[in-house]
């Protein structure tokens, strides 16, 4: 695929009530909204993607689409060799899905680098996710019907999240610069054999509280 650039308003790939397909091989540029957005969707992979913006210091970063590869209500997604950056909420998410792989990825330079969000079954690991404002984020939003358990997040490298917070809205515009994990308002999470350092704040912070 070529390199997808002046989306309009909307996604740089849009993608919905799909079954059975691979995105793969492709550079989004300036997506105004999110890089990749796919919904409502089953037996999905996500591979080999590059998502960037091109303002990358001031408040220009504020203007940068909020995720770069956004995964929301499928069942068997997987998200792999895929790299993000500059994302004004998270580089890479995954939510309300049901059966997630999520590896060989690498997050840098985004509010947030990973967010994985009332899902069900999923695997993380061996992600890159350096230079963010913080590095992942696990939690629930307040009273969805799908309740998050069974995630695993493992051999991953989470170094050096401490750059400042350009999010202007959204769950992210609170979360503090120097945070490696954050877990909120979730449950059944094994976190194992990770590298966290460099992380001014705090490696891992367990919060409690609704998000709504």
């Amino acid at each position: 695929f070529p390199s997808h650039d002046n989306a309009g308003n909307g996604n740089g790939v849009d993608v919905e009530s799909s079954n059975h397909f691979t995105i793969c091989d492709l550079t989004i540029l300036d997506s105004p909204k999110n890089g990749i957005e796919v919904r409502l969707s089953e037996n999905v992979r996500i591979d080999n993607i590059t998502v960037t913006w091109s303002a990358t210091s001031g408040d220009a970063m504020k203007s940068n689409g909020a995720y770069g590869v956004y995964p929301v209500n499928v069942v068997n997604v997987i998200l792999q060799n895929t790299d993000s950056f500059y994302a004004s909420d998270a580089g890479l998410y995954v939510g309300q899905c049901i059966n997630a792989l999520v590896r060989y990825n690498r997050a840098e330079r985004n509010v947030m680098g990973l967010e994985i969000e009332n899902t069900i079954n999923a695997d993380v690991y061996e992600n890159t996710l350096v230079n963010n404002t913080g590095g992942f984020l696990a939690y629930d939003l307040n009273k969805n019907t799908i309740v998050s358990r069974n995630i695993r997040v493992y051999k991953n490298r989470v170094e050096n999240n401490n750059n400042p917070n350009f999010a202007s809205t959204g769950i992210v515009k609170t979360v503090p610069a120097g945070v490696g994990m954050v877990l909120t308002s979730t449950r059944d999470v094994e976190i194992f054999e990770n590298v966290f350092s460099g992380n001014n704040t705090t490696d891992i912070g367990i919060l409690n509280g609704p998000v709504s």
